[in-house]
């Protein structure tokens, strides 16, 4: 078993410190204790050897030495940061060397510099075997100079930022991780070896290990350059299609595009209660194209609430928001604004609404445009603007060199037949060249009265020909199949002859 003493020196009094070290752990008397021992009851019991941990400089908390008393002929506790009595000491700006003798006189005491500071030999301590004789020795601490990294960054790395970097016991320098590489408020999307480097002396991964020969001296320090690519602000980089989602778009996130993103037909459905994220209800970053596009997607959208429904791709840009420099290519867009409680509808591409202060810049998209409506959303405020881009802008919303190029519109539209006995609900698409086609009927219902319709009970519809349609309704117990045919003019206003 091994026993030994501990006291910590400070500029203070502290309590001598009993650790009897054993198979269950330790056991522990302090001097404000009953069973506390004074020094010449702890050398009568055997603990007559003083070992002195100097720590050079460093400290373990408050305490630059601690001294341990032990037993003739047992080995010392190796510091740790735990189970020894005995902790690990720091020193800023400096990386733990090891343990080494201190260097002895001929009367075998220490020997110290002109400042009274013990001066460490050259031989390293081997806890695991060395055990003290009858003689009081001290254990020095020993240190390396951390390695410094300057960090480079900025607009033409006019900035620096200097970073402490730890060695390991034999001198070299640990890993280099990316969070030591970070600056506050700044957001680095590489890092290399040279100034204006190429992908051969580009980082790959983390942690880094860096090697003693990359390390110049220069005055008394061992230092290093890197150069880090930034941007100016906090943003969430998207190198691939994993690294953004609409599902996980957060409404307050910067978002910096660095590659083409093709989204591989992706499908966000908002009313797919399996999702559990929403669309934000508005949008309040920066979203940097920085020249890239992402395609290839679907968003399909329902209202938030009873009042406003904004639809697009950003519901809405509230007062901070920015989105600039880039491309939504193959987008498909599909709203349901059939709930006659929503108040005010407002529909785009982009964006259902734009408050002030929000910005689009150099913003292209191209893909389907599709809403869906029901009879009554003709009594309520719909803002659907000519370019399809935003539904409402305010007026001090910025919009510059931006556009839907090229859309596919899915729109609805109501069609009665010449004499009125009849009326369709259809989708139609505009394929933005003149053509239109319906593309579904979701509603289809008979004039009774002079007071209105009565909607009839679709069982299936079945499409003839472009244009030409048999739906079949239900008809008590019996199906009754109804044929359409419908005709457009080169405007786009359709009419329907319906036939049993």
């Amino acid at each position: 078993m091994q026993k030994f003493v501990s006291t910590i020196s400070r500029k203070i009094f502290l309590p001598i410190i009993v650790l009897a070290l054993g198979a269950f752990g330790f056991i522990v008397f302090t001097a404000c204790s009953d069973d506390s021992m004074n020094e010449s009851m702890l050398i009568n019991r055997g603990y007559k050897v003083v070992v002195t941990y100097d720590f050079q400089g460093g400290k373990v908390a408050d305490a630059e030495t601690i001294t341990v008393r032990v037993k003739e002929n047992s080995r010392i506790p190796e510091p740790s940061s735990t189970g020894s009595g005995v902790g690990i000491p720091s020193k800023p700006g400096y990386s733990l060397r090891g343990f080494y003798f201190a260097r002895i006189d001929e009367g075998g005491l220490p020997v110290t510099d002109a400042d009274g500071n013990v001066i460490p030999s050259d031989i390293e301590c081997d806890f695991d075997t060395f055990k003290v004789s009858d003689t009081n020795i001290t254990i020095c601490a020993k240190w390396w100079d951390n390695y410094k990294v300057d960090l480079h960054y900025g607009n033409n790395y006019e900035k620096t930022e200097r970073i402490n970097l730890s060695r390991s016991r034999d001198g070299q320098p640990i890993g280099l991780t990316s969070t030591a590489l970070s600056v506050r408020n700044y957001t680095f999307i590489s890092y290399n070896l040279i100034k204006n480097g190429d992908e051969s002396t580009r980082i790959k991964e983390f942690p880094y290990k860096m090697t003693s020969e990359q390390f110049e001296q220069s005055d008394d320090r061992l230092t290093a350059d890197i150069w880090g690519e930034s941007i100016d602000g906090v943003y969430q980089l998207i190198r691939t299609e994993k690294d953004f989602t609409l599902a996980s778009a957060k409404a307050d996130t910067n978002y910096y595009l660095l590659n083409d993103i093709d989204l591989k037909n992706a499908e966000y459905d908002d009313a797919d209660t399996s999702n559990t994220s929403k669309l934000p209800k508005s949008y309040n970053g920066k979203f940097v194209g920085n020249g890239h596009k992402i395609s290839n997607f679907t968003v399909k959208m329902m209202p938030l609430d009873r009042t406003y429904g904004n639809f697009g791709l950003f519901r809405a840009l509230d007062s901070n928001a920015e989105i600039s420099d880039v491309t939504f290519e193959g987008v498909t867009v599909s709203f349901d604004i059939s709930n006659t409680e929503i108040q005010h509808y407002n529909l785009g591409m982009l964006a259902g609404q734009m408050y002030s202060g929000a910005a689009v810049k150099n913003v292209n998209i191209s893909g389907t445009f599709v809403y869906q409506t029901a009879i009554g959303i003709e009594d309520n405020s719909l803002s659907l603007s000519q370019d399809l881009l935003i539904g409402y802008k305010s007026d001090d919303a910025v919009i510059e060199n931006s556009r839907v190029v090229q859309v596919q519109k899915i729109l609805p539209e109501t069609v009665f037949t010449q004499d009125g006995q009849y009326r369709v609900n259809i989708l139609y698409t505009d394929d933005g060249s003149g053509g239109f086609t319906v593309s579904d009927i979701y509603l289809f219902a008979e004039k009774r009265t002079t007071s209105g319709y009565s909607n009839k009970r679709i069982y299936g519809i079945e499409k003839n020909a472009e244009n030409n349609f048999t739906v079949s309704v239900r008809d008590g117990r019996d199906l009754k199949d109804y044929d359409m045919v419908f005709n457009v003019s080169g405007n786009g206003e359709f009419s329907v002859t319906v036939s049993e």
